[in-house]
């Protein structure tokens, strides 16, 4: 990947993994990967849902242990997550103290996943540190010094959404990152390693899984639990454009579905924008569909996915998203993040 990436994601760092986000289509004949996610959102909303139906659901204690169907319990996540990131510290610096947290996104207060930016800081100050919301226009450089609203900031939780920090807005975050002024994560390297869309295509080269040493089955595995996907540009433009109401067209540094296509719905002059940036043409994989009642008693049909949240090859929590549309989003009347409980079969 480092060949591929921007230069800011080209460093060898000791630390650039974190929790990652592994999104999922159950609307087929098995579960489609259509998407990793570096800076994944709701975890810790997702949380909040879980134990909530945890608490509010006493005749279902059973299969209740396996609500969110991880690896971890409920009432662990939390502490991981703070774990996590002392641990990204020490690794990143040594083991001087980790003081002060500058969570970080465009306009903080007006996201939709405000709410989890201060889940967060609650969550973070328990553990004992400092910890500061605010937009990226809030940091200064002072000498060798991270500033936010005048405070040195020593780790930088990225909430943003330029996941190299190419806008002229993200400068100064930018600027910490390449001089190592603060710990950023997720790091632009994470992006670059697990997130980069054309992961999704070059994970089906078999060549690839069997100099990764994984076996037969286990390369049908991988083969099967993702959609075909091949990175778009001028050699099989035409291939493309004669099969293009079958795949899904995406930027391969896009997100929440902005700048992504349908093939049934693209039209030829936006066919020839998109092999200019870089993209991936993922075959479309269904979702699956939940019917939901709502206050009014009216009933609806919303599409579901699921979000798989994972660090170390380990499954922390699970939720679905509901939503209507092309792809997710948090506008849907009903929708948005849903607690996950798997029954499991013997």
């Amino acid at each position: 990947m480092a060949g591929t990436a921007p230069q800011i994601a080209r460093r060898a760092l000791p630390a650039t993994g974190g929790v990652l986000g592994f999104d999922f289509h159950l609307g087929g004949r098995a579960p489609q990967l259509i998407e990793v996610n570096a800076n994944p959102g709701g975890l810790l909303v997702a949380l909040e849902l879980a134990q909530a139906a945890s608490a509010g659901c006493d005749c279902h204690t059973a299969p209740l242990p396996k609500l969110a169907a991880a690896g971890i319990e409920l009432n662990r996540v939390a502490s991981r997550f703070a774990e996590s990131l002392r641990a990204k510290w020490v690794r990143s610096t040594g083991a001087e103290p980790l003081r002060t947290i500058a969570i970080v996104d465009d306009d903080p207060s007006a996201q939709y996943l405000h709410p989890e930016f201060l889940l967060c800081r609650n969550l973070l100050e328990r553990a004992g540190w400092r910890v500061l919301i605010a937009d990226p226009a809030a940091l200064s450089v002072d000498v060798e010094v991270l500033r936010c609203r005048g405070e040195q900031v020593d780790l930088v939780n990225n909430r943003m959404t330029d996941f190299y920090f190419a806008d002229v807005r993200h400068a100064v975050v930018r600027q910490a990152c390449v001089r190592d002024l603060a710990v950023v994560t997720p790091h632009p390297a994470a992006h670059a390693r697990w997130a980069d869309k054309r992961l999704l295509a070059w994970l089906r080269e078999e060549s690839m899984l069997a100099a990764a040493g994984r076996d037969a089955a286990e390369q049908l595995a991988v083969l099967e639990a993702m959609p075909p996907t091949a990175i778009v540009d001028r050699s099989n433009a035409a291939d493309l454009w004669a099969r293009r109401k079958t795949p899904f067209f995406k930027p391969i540094d896009g997100f929440a579905g902005k700048a992504a296509y349908r093939g049934d719905k693209l039209t030829r002059a936006t066919f020839g924008r998109i092999l200019a940036p870089r993209y991936v043409a993922q075959a479309i994989a269904p979702t699956s569909m939940r019917r939901i009642c709502s206050a009014e008693g009216t009933e609806t049909d919303l599409r579901a996915d699921v979000r798989n949240f994972a660090m170390h090859g380990k499954i922390w929590l699970r939720t679905a998203r509901l939503y209507r549309g092309q792809t997710t989003n948090f506008r849907t009347a009903g929708g948005g993040f849903a607690p996950l409980l798997s029954l499991g079969v013997d």
